[in-house]
């Protein structure tokens, strides 16, 4: 049962009751009356029969009861809870600038009010506004965490913003960091050498350091012994260690030994300034914007280190762990910056696993023919344009030598159509389509004169033009357009075959 009483400096009446966990619970009235507050007793009495009986769910109305807070007020949770884990003060100062646009959104002002359509609404505001995509999905982000922590707390069922989409940042990304070229770097350590300014551009590409990196980095992360440089308390809140490059370890060396540093010292007692650095940038020659809308920045010195790790071969996941990145899609994604000549250089270094053959060159513009290919070809060609010669020869002449005349006569003859030779035949076949050079029955053929024979078609039955192969067809059709010296090659050729 419940019970009131009222303490000797208090009006009001105090009220306390056993609840359905079987905690004691007390709590004022709120009224120095005690027959109303005997009835606000006997309510919660009520309340929590109920509960204890299951009629009502006490989870659902502690939700209930969480939903109606002020947004504003579950925000100062979270954001302490943010510091308490260690969270960088930029990162929180991040999320309470985002999470303060969610709370002016017209229609939030309790937990209750911030659904998915309220949360859309306040996103298609800021991309009104000509905000980034990446922007957008900070904020989104930034609520969707809120609202985990608050299920993980018990103060709310489930996160109703996961359902957000977020946008396509690939379409819309304002600041894009190109990789500098060898030149480039080379011109920046120059400029910046003489100014004192040499190892902070060679820390940030050799070993990939980030300008937080920089400005915490202190000698006794730095192991000359080992090659190493430890770097703890970074942007994933680890400790990595990664190695050396020669040429770092010999400039932060020389500095070490200029500055006599103790090991607790940083090794950057005071930061390169953007300003100063974009000095730099312009004294070197780099364009801080080239014409692609890229930009040259410090971080693009990280970009500049992932590109030539790509471009040395080193796999993804090592040159994750140089970079220190989650995942080495990070790395490939936003720090590997290829361009046309990387890809035709991978292409050209491809094996070839096929070689053309060669091309004998024809026309009348005195291109030359290979030798080898008439060769392969001569004892057809022999036997084509001395085919008529045999006839009446006896053993003693079978080996009468052609001409130039003789053959200019046989190309005359060859250039007349007959019509009563059939077409080309189109075929697999490649006994038809691969007709011999000589005289067989069977294919299409023509009856020549010998050059002695006085016009009498006397010669013998050689094949048709149009059944040798297109190569010997073309030579033997326009052999009076030949060039000289090809004409006496193939001269030379057929007389040493007939030999």
């Amino acid at each position: 049962m419940a019970s009131i009483y009222k303490k000797k400096d208090r009006s009001c009446f105090v009220i306390s009751w056993t609840d359905h966990d079987g905690k004691r619970r007390t709590r004022s009235s709120g009224s120095p009356n005690r027959r109303t507050a005997e009835t606000i007793a006997s309510k919660i009495e009520a309340t929590e029969a109920l509960r204890r009986s299951g009629v009502v769910d006490s989870l659902a109305e502690s939700f209930a009861v969480e939903g109606r807070r002020p947004l504003a007020e579950h925000i100062r949770d979270y954001l302490a809870h943010c510091e308490h884990i260690g969270i960088a003060c930029m990162h929180i100062a991040e999320k309470r600038r985002h999470l303060a646009r969610v709370v002016d959104t017209p229609g939030i002002g309790s937990l209750a009010d911030l659904t998915p359509d309220r949360l859309e609404h306040c996103l298609r505001t800021m991309r009104d506004q000509e905000l980034s995509a990446r922007t957008v999905n900070f904020c989104r982000q930034v609520a969707v965490a809120l609202t985990g922590w608050l299920v993980k707390t018990g103060k709310l069922e489930v996160n109703r913003l996961k359902v957000v989409s977020r946008l396509d940042e690939s379409r819309d990304r304002r600041r894009v960091r190109r990789a500098l070229t060898s030149d480039e770097l080379a011109s920046l350590f120059d400029v910046a050498e003489p100014r004192g300014r040499l190892c902070w551009y060679a820390s940030a590409y050799f070993a990939g350091l980030r300008r937080g990196d920089l400005q915490r980095l202190v000698w006794s992360d730095v192991d000359f012994n080992a090659g190493t440089i430890t770097v703890s308390e970074g942007k994933a809140r680890r400790v990595d260690t990664i190695p050396m490059h020669p040429a770092l370890a010999a400039i932060l060396k020389t500095r070490h030994d200029q500055l006599l540093a103790i090991p607790a010292a940083k090794v950057f007692p005071t930061t390169v300034t953007d300003r100063t650095r974009r000095g730099d940038f312009q004294r070197a020659g780099i364009d801080l914007v080239d014409d692609q809308g890229r930009v040259a920045d410090l971080h693009s010195l990280r970009t500049t280190l992932g590109t030539n790790l790509a471009r040395a071969g080193v796999a993804p996941q090592v040159a994750q762990r140089i970079l220190r990145h989650a995942s080495f899609t990070t790395t490939e994604k936003h720090y590997v910056t290829l361009s046309l000549v990387d890809s035709a250089g991978a292409i050209a270094s491809l094996p070839s696993a096929w070689h053309p053959p060669a091309v004998v060159s024809t026309g009348t513009n005195g291109a030359a023919a290979k030798t080898a290919a008439f060769e392969n070809k001569s004892q057809g060609i022999g036997t084509m344009l001395s085919c008529d010669t045999e006839q009446g020869q006896g053993s003693a002449g079978s080996s009468q030598l052609l001409t130039e005349k003789g053959l200019s006569e046989k190309s005359n003859a060859l250039q007349t159509p007959n019509i009563d030779a059939p077409g080309r035949t189109r075929t697999s076949n490649l006994q038809i389509r691969s007709l011999p050079l000589y005289p067989v029955s069977g294919y299409a053929t023509t009856t020549y004169s010998s050059p002695n024979s006085g016009g009498s078609k006397n010669g013998t039955t050689c094949a048709h033009p149009e059944a040798l192969e297109p190569d010997l067809a073309r030579v033997v059709a326009s052999w009076q357009t030949l060039p000289a010296a090809i004409r006496t090659a193939i001269l030379a050729i057929v007389a040493a075959q007939a030999k």
